[in-house]
């Protein structure tokens, strides 16, 4: 059992009905594209750069980034969800794409950035931030979309469409605790900021809407504190 993420996780992940769906990434709804948009905004780089999509999956993060040439490690435990990754890019690449690399074991060779949606949760964050800040070269940013424990539809959404036992880190994602553990990995300037201070997916019927959820409600002062998602980010001198 690995000290960054256990066997169960693995397990769940491998399950086909538990990866992402690849129409969804050929296809991305107008929620899944704002978050995409927020997590670049906080990225702050332009192509050609190396970036370690951890926990890619099936490449909800990985491909978009690919499409803006950007050159992406796909990291990954579910080999599964690997090969599903490779399949669709080496099946829809483009000549102005990005090159793609996919593995399970993390690369010893230094990145840009560091991203991730939805993986903090389900790993050991004191064992895994310091690993990703030392694949990081001076002032390497890492970017992480994470859903905040204090929005309680999250929890519905658990109770009807997952498991508890693998979502249950979700309670560590707190800012006031991931702050914590990213100034403990060694990183600084940590920010975060809001996105969606309603579940962002209620407004995918308006363009319009669903761009005032996701930015301008939560990104005020308090308010984002209260947002349904958090893209948080630090940095490495």
């Amino acid at each position: 059992m690995s000290q960054i993420i256990d066997q169960q996780q693995k397990e769940h992940f491998d399950k086909e009905n538990n990866q992402y769906d690849w129409r969804k990434i050929a296809n991305p709804a107008h929620a899944q594209l704002l978050e995409i948009k927020h997590l670049l905004k906080f990225l702050a780089l332009s192509p050609p750069k190396k970036i370690l999509d951890f926990g890619c999956g099936s490449g909800r993060m990985t491909i978009p980034l690919i499409q803006m040439g950007f050159d992406v490690c796909g990291y990954d435990i579910s080999e599964n969800s690997l090969v599903n990754l490779k399949s669709y890019y080496l099946k829809n690449r483009k000549r102005n794409w990005g090159k793609l690399i996919t593995t399970n074991k993390l690369p010893n060779v230094k990145f840009d950035a560091v991203i991730g949606s939805d993986i903090l949760h389900h790993v050991s964050i004191p064992h895994t931030l310091p690993r990703l800040a030392a694949l990081l070269r001076k002032k390497g940013v890492l970017v992480f979309s994470e859903p905040n424990p204090f929005h309680l539809p999250w929890y519905l959404f658990i109770l009807i469409n997952l498991s508890w036992s693998v979502e249950k880190g979700i309670l560590l994602c707190s800012i006031p605790n991931l702050k914590k553990q990213f100034t403990k990995a060694g990183l600084t300037n940590f920010s975060f900021s809001g996105h969606g201070l309603f579940p962002t997916r209620l407004f995918n019927f308006s363009s319009m809407l669903s761009d005032w959820n996701a930015f301008s409600l939560s990104e005020l002062p308090i308010l984002k504190y209260l947002a349904f998602r958090y893209i948080i980010k630090a940095y490495k001198q």
